[in-house]
């Protein structure tokens, strides 16, 4: 039982078991050539519920993309062994079998190798979507993803957006996107379809995400641009402010992490605050206290004339 429940540019998720065999690995190979392996060791709640025993039935194959080459055969499989090798298992998508080969294909392809990201979610009002994605081989470089809804054509969207501290998790910082869904054209005509993000123009490789979305009704517009951290631009207080409301949401949903850092950063622009109005407080105080200083003088002065 079981089989991949994820492929990306630079991982491969799924799980597997065996009634009466210990299985150990899942490897990716390419003709008969090995490319990455990864242990069978990973616990998972649902899946303990759906095989009725419990243990670590799950994985999570990460893609060499700096060591990998790109003259690979046709023949691409992913398959799980017992530690001795005596049984070997093939495994393929549990959504769509058939589209095994044309997924491995795709995200070892040089296009999109080396991807990583996220769909972090709407915001709680429904208007805005956003999440993370880059290239770890070009990391200098904003990737394009595309913005899927059923019976809409895909839309591009820039991953070229600020996210705050991403910078110390050793990811570029500038690699969020942030929509308008009243950007989309006759967005009313979709709503109840299927919502997600991926990063391949056709739809096969979505990012991954913490539930199924789906395109909310808009009650109207909102009245401030999708690029909520634009990287040059100098914002009021009360801008700043409401940018952090619309963004947090939407920044709470992706992972306790994340949101642990967030927080962070807005204790942070507090405190800074509070500095700014200390130094401006001071600044004022030695202006005046200087002013009362020529004053003096100069009232001295007149006096000695």
């Amino acid at each position: 039982m079981g089989g991949i429940d994820l492929i990306t540019p630079s991982m491969i998720n799924g799980w597997v078991w065996h009634p009466h065999l210990q299985l150990y690995d899942v490897r990716l190979l390419a003709g008969g050539s090995l490319l990455a392996t990864a242990r069978i060791d990973i616990h998972r709640a649902d899946v303990e519920k759906k095989v009725g025993v419990k243990g670590s039935h799950a994985f999570s194959l990460k893609l060499p993309v700096h060591s990998l080459a790109f003259d690979l055969p046709q023949d691409l499989q992913l398959v799980a062994l017992t530690a001795d090798g005596s049984g070997r298992f093939s495994l393929s998508c549990m959504k769509d079998k058939s589209s095994t080969q044309s997924l491995l294909k795709t995200a070892l392809d040089p296009s999109y190798l080396g991807m990583e990201g996220n769909f972090d979610g709407l915001t709680s009002d429904g208007k805005l979507l956003s999440g993370w994605c880059f290239q770890a081989l070009r990391p200098n470089e904003s990737c394009t993803v595309y913005l899927q809804v059923e019976g809409m054509a895909p839309v591009p969207v820039r991953c070229d957006q600020c996210r705050p501290s991403f910078a110390g998790l050793g990811y570029p910082e500038y690699c969020g996107f942030v929509f308008r869904l009243a950007d989309l054209d006759n967005v009313g005509d979709y709503v109840g379809n299927r919502l997600t993000v991926t990063f391949d123009e056709s739809g096969l490789m979505p990012l991954p995400e913490s539930a199924p979305f789906f395109l909310p009704a808009l009650a109207s517009t909102p009245q401030f641009s999708s690029s909520l951290f634009p990287r040059e631009s100098i914002l009021s207080d009360q801008q700043n402010d409401t940018m952090l409301q619309v963004y947090a949401p939407a920044v709470y949903s992706s992972s306790p992490e994340f949101a642990r850092y967030w927080s962070e950063l807005e204790d942070f622009k507090k405190l800074c605050d509070v500095f700014e109005r200390e130094i401006a407080a001071r600044i004022r105080q030695e202006a005046l206290t200087k002013n009362r200083r020529i004053g003096g003088w100069k009232r001295l002065f007149n006096r000695s004339v």
